[in-house]
Order: C-alpha cells, then structure tokens, then sequence
C-alpha cells in the first residue's frame, strides 16, 4: 500500500468539507437525485469486482470491525473513558499497520485510503472527546463499506453481527 502521511489525509478531507456544507437542498425530489449523480465522487464508486484484500489489509479491517463493536457499547453507558481511549488506540495501531505493511495494487489502494481516513478522523476524536455517537457512526460506515469494496472470505467467515 501506498504510505500517505497521516496529515495528508486529514488536509484531504479538510478539502472536501467545504464543499460538502456549501451544497444547497434543491427544491424537487427529481433534482436532488440529479444532484447527487452529479456530485458523485470516485470513493463513492463501487469496482466492478469486488477486489482481493491482501492479509495486512484483511487483519486489519478485523480489527477494525471488532473495536467498532466493543465501540458499540459505549453508546449504551458501558464504557469509561478509558476504555473509549483504547479503543481510539486500537484503530489508530490498525490502521498504522495496514499503512505500514498493506501491497495493494494503485485501484485498490485509492479506494481504500478514504476508508481509513475516516477510521484516523473517528480514532482522533475518540481518544480526544471520549465516546462521540458520531465517530461510531463513522466507524460503522466504514465497517459496512467494506466488504463492497473488497472480496474478503475471511470477513464473511468471522461476521457475528
């Protein structure tokens, strides 16, 4: 996998956040749906087959998945804030290790990068503001993105959800 720096992750979706709030509502249904195609962006894009994760990627993206779960929990009261931290720290360590070890080819790899650009965004605010409803949202956008973009029988083998 590519290595990007995690700031140049974070510039990157610091991009994109103006133009996202600078969307106005249209005033029909038919141009909403108009709208949407057309601000569509190629993360949104699902290949026209799923690709093959490698190991790093498939171990990590467990990882992933299993902290969002124990994440979960927060959101009913039962984690503290420092469980909530080493939650943050166990998505932080994922996604460093698949930066770090991750051979994907160039598609695969650009397609992935927003992925664990929101896992970084989400892992940051955790450990910063404690359990936050919105980074387990993210978390779980994340979690459910996955298996559309890649093919992972290990991910279908261990689904307990």
């Amino acid at each position: 996998m590519t290595r990007f720096p995690r700031f140049f992750l974070f510039a990157l979706l610091l991009a994109a956040a103006p133009g996202l709030a600078a969307a106005g509502e249209p005033a029909h249904a038919h141009e909403a749906h108009d709208a949407h195609d057309a601000h569509a962006t190629p993360e949104d894009a699902l290949p026209a087959q799923r690709w093959a994760p490698d190991a790093p990627l498939s171990r990590g993206m467990q990882r992933v998945r299993a902290a969002t779960q124990i994440l979960d929990h927060g959101s009913h009261g039962h984690l503290d804030d420092g469980q909530v931290r080493n939650i943050a720290a166990e998505l932080k360590s994922a996604v460093d290790t698949m930066f770090a070890e991750c051979r994907l080819e160039p598609a695969p790899d650009a397609a992935l990068h927003p992925l664990l650009a929101r896992v970084l965004v989400a892992a940051d605010t955790l450990s910063t503001s404690g359990f936050d409803a919105d980074a387990l949202a993210d978390l779980q956008a994340v979690v459910a993105r996955y298996p559309l973009l890649f093919d992972d029988p290990d991910w279908s083998a261990s689904q307990s959800d």
